[in-house]
């Protein structure tokens, strides 16, 4: 496993943009007031290792584009942003009825569960917002779902966002159990791109 020290992260991060795009990182007081708008809505504080991430790199394709990771969405970059990098997307799908959870996964627990990360392979990860683990902080445990489990079955990966992208994002094998050996690259390709402007 990677020496990461988390404050280090975006030191050794490269962010990744498709030619002729740049990174338009918001404003702090333009995140603040997302991550807020979206508290209130959702019911729950974000982690705030979660905020310094998404304040750092925005959601994206982290590590080697295998997973994905999805923050609330500033409203002008809804119409661009694709689904898989929306929190509020991605919850719409776990708690679609017509989808395969409704009827395999605990109509409660699954309340409680929020995916705001999956992987190329299909994997999900949720926070599990019953299950505090350090209060001040907002963090909570972090379940994942395999995608060749055929039920709804749910294990503990992390105690919060930082030992999730620490221990499992960077680690050196596939996440939930599979123990296959990956090559862990230092890169983020943020969702959140424009188009570089042409120069007047």
């Amino acid at each position: 496993m990677p020496n990461v020290v988390w404050d280090q992260l975006p030191e050794r991060m490269e962010l990744v943009v498709r030619k002729g795009e740049v990174f338009d990182r918001p404003a702090q007081a333009e995140l603040a007031a997302v991550f807020q708008e979206y508290e209130d809505r959702a019911g729950f504080k974000l982690p705030l290792r979660y905020r310094e991430f998404i304040t750092w790199f925005g959601p994206g394709m982290f590590t080697g584009e295998w997973f994905a990771i999805a923050a609330p969405t500033p409203a002008r970059f809804r119409e661009e942003v694709g689904d898989v990098f929306d929190l509020d997307k991605q919850q719409e799908m776990v708690l679609d009825p017509e989808g395969y959870w409704a009827s395999s996964c605990d109509p409660g627990k699954l309340k409680q569960l929020v995916l705001f990360a999956s992987t190329e392979g299909g994997d999900w990860f949720f926070w599990d917002t019953s299950e505090v683990r350090n209060a001040s902080e907002h963090e909570y445990a972090i379940y994942g779902h395999a995608r060749h489990w055929s039920e709804a079955k749910v294990e503990f990966v992390a105690l919060s966002f930082e030992a999730f992208i620490t221990d499992v994002c960077l680690a050196p094998v596939y996440p939930l159990g599979s123990n296959e050996e990956r090559e862990v690259e230092f890169v983020h390709e943020p969702a959140w791109t424009a188009r570089r402007k042409s120069a007047k």
